[in-house]
């Protein structure tokens, strides 16, 4: 899948987070939308069709956690690829993530190009390894 055919989908409640990934990945051709809280990110998950999503834990409405279970469980959008980003690194949380379905877990702080590398990593479905 080339990069302009790929659409990308943040949600986080943290602008400048927001606003940097949105501009890395629109210059690497990505269509970007982004949300700054669960409910917005609800609602536009079943019409925006992403390609992946990159989702915070901690949103005003309601955690990432619940949202990625609640969007898991609609039929529209149960197959979107869901990477976690979140300050939040407990061992219990990563796994629920990952026992919720989530394809990775980006700890916070990660720079751009890791987060890029990952996405296209998971897009192209190559070996998410990175060396």
């Amino acid at each position: 899948m080339k990069n302009r055919e790929k659409h990308i989908f943040i949600v986080d409640d943290d602008e400048f987070i927001l606003w940097t990934l949105k501009a890395r990945f629109e210059k690497e051709n990505y269509k970007v939308t982004t949300s700054s809280n669960a409910d917005d990110a609800y609602f536009k998950v079943n019409f925006l069709k992403p390609s992946i999503m990159l989702l915070d834990i901690i949103l005003p409405g309601m955690n990432g956690l619940d949202f990625m279970s609640a969007v898991y469980s609609r039929l529209e959008a149960n197959h979107v690829p869901i990477v976690i980003m979140s300050s939040v690194a407990q061992l219990n949380v990563v796994k629920t993530a990952y026992k919720l379905g989530a394809k990775a877990y980006m700890a916070k702080p990660f720079t751009m190009d890791y987060a890029y590398d990952l996405v296209n990593r998971i897009t192209n479905n190559t070996s998410l390894y990175i060396s």
